[in-house]
């Protein structure tokens, strides 16, 4: 075997160690506490309104934001880490007056998620265009390695799947 071909499968294995221990790690930390009722409320109607799975936008706010409504990262704010910079039309398009607000936030985050959707079948490149990640994209179609940030959001969502709590 060629001395590339080696590395190259020595760095594989690396980041599948890697990825399983920080998956093991995640996986433990967040599972103490119960996801909060009216947040679930939200996702199961904006779920329905949108045909995503609640658990889906639950795994994503808090891989986002932590369940937190007033969570700012440049122009990505609330729950959803909704950008404002990017979707300004969708909130003109619904009047959002206050996209700190849960309701509000989850309304133009699900409708970027279904747009996302409905161009992709491939729910790993929903997610990577999601967070913006043209890097992980671009690995994903090179060679099928999938971003840290989907992983998360598919770990979380399987928690959830399996009535475990995250917060």
């Amino acid at each position: 075997m060629k001395q590339s071909n080696v590395l190259h499968v020595v760095w594989l294995i690396c980041m599948m160690l890697i990825t399983v221990n920080v998956s093991s790690i995640t996986a433990s930390a967040h599972t103490e506490t119960e996801v909060p009722k009216e947040l679930v409320t939200s996702a199961e109607y904006y779920g329905g309104m949108y045909g995503i799975e609640p658990n889906l936008i639950l795994a994503i706010c808090f891989a986002e934001s932590s369940y937190r409504c007033k969570a700012e990262n440049g122009s990505c704010v609330g729950l959803m880490q909704f950008n404002t910079a990017t979707h300004q039309d969708i909130m003109e398009t619904k009047a959002v007056y206050d996209i700190f607000d849960q309701n509000q936030n989850l309304s133009c985050g699900c409708h970027v998620l279904y747009e996302l959707m409905e161009e992709n079948n491939d729910i790993n490149v929903v997610l990577m265009k999601y967070n913006g990640d043209k890097t992980g994209l671009k690995k994903y179609y090179q060679d099928g390695t999938v971003s840290e940030y989907a992983l998360k959001v598919l770990e979380l969502k399987a928690l959830l799947d399996d009535h475990k709590t995250v917060y």
